[in-house]
């Protein structure tokens, strides 16, 4: 039986020529909660970032932000799961190093970039969906727990994870290339980010159906008792699991009418 949906944002729920969400895909949300399943958008991006993205339907829907980072509903933290401090400043020191990166930084709420980034600023279609901006002199002095590390990769994610993606790991870090460009450095993915709300509503992951469509979708799409994969989606994905998804609004209508809808 079907108890929780969760799905990734960027190329799946909003596609990328898209502005915002449809009125459509909030309708089908209000119609899964009247039935009992839970939906959970699971995004790279922050807790305030998918608030006002999902405001029509805010207060019925759970946030798993941070590629699986910090799980949030009704505007209460359920749970975090930060990098360590230590690892998370080796990281940002090591990436702000690099002339084809710039940094992001994920800290209690907020963003953070570093003195002398070099175009950065110019990501406003990134920076736009996300919280407000603010410069840190140091790493050491960005405050809160740090809940992700992501570098805009001039020359490709591809590549910066083939350098540096497997020493991070043997250290502990979640390394995942979320586009063509972006890399993300987490303590969590979005698997573990569905365990933990699975615990959280006492639901077993068996009772799950997620959609996504890039590589640091993978680990939600395993932890899934049902996955389906975007058209869009790599090859690699698509061969990888059988079910596949031109349009989302279409594959949750699907759901829903297995659920009586």
């Amino acid at each position: 039986m079907l108890k929780l949906i969760l799905s990734d944002i960027d190329g799946t729920l909003l596609p990328f020529d898209q502005p915002a969400l449809s009125e459509e895909l909030f309708d089908l949300i209000r119609a899964f909660h009247r039935r009992g399943v839970a939906f959970c958008p699971s995004s790279g991006r922050q807790y305030t970032s998918l608030h006002r993205l999902f405001a029509p339907v805010e207060e019925l829907v759970y946030f798993m932000c941070e590629n699986g980072g910090g799980l949030y509903h009704q505007g209460r933290t359920l749970r975090t799961r930060p990098l360590p401090r230590a690892l998370a400043l080796e990281i940002i020191t090591q990436l702000y190093a690099r002339p084809d990166c710039e940094v992001l930084i994920s800290a209690g709420g907020t963003l953070y970039i570093l003195p002398v980034q070099r175009q950065i600023r110019q990501h406003t279609v990134y920076l736009s969906v996300s919280s407000a901006v603010h410069l840190a002199n140091t790493p050491e002095e960005i405050p809160g727990e740090i809940l992700r590390v992501s570098a805009y990769c001039h020359e490709g994610s591809a590549r910066v994870e083939r350098e540096v993606g497997e020493p991070w790991r043997r250290r502990g870090a979640q390394v995942a290339v979320s586009t063509q460009n972006w890399i993300d450095f987490t303590a969590s993915t979005k698997g573990t980010g569905l365990l933990d709300l699975c615990g959280v509503l006492g639901i077993d992951p068996r009772e799950t159906a997620a959609l996504g469509d890039n590589f640091n979708d993978l680990p939600l799409l395993e932890a899934a008792g049902r996955a389906y994969v975007m058209e869009s989606a790599p090859e690699e994905m698509r061969a990888r699991f059988p079910l596949h998804c031109r349009r989302a609004e279409d594959t949750l209508r699907q759901l829903l009418e297995e659920c009586g809808g």
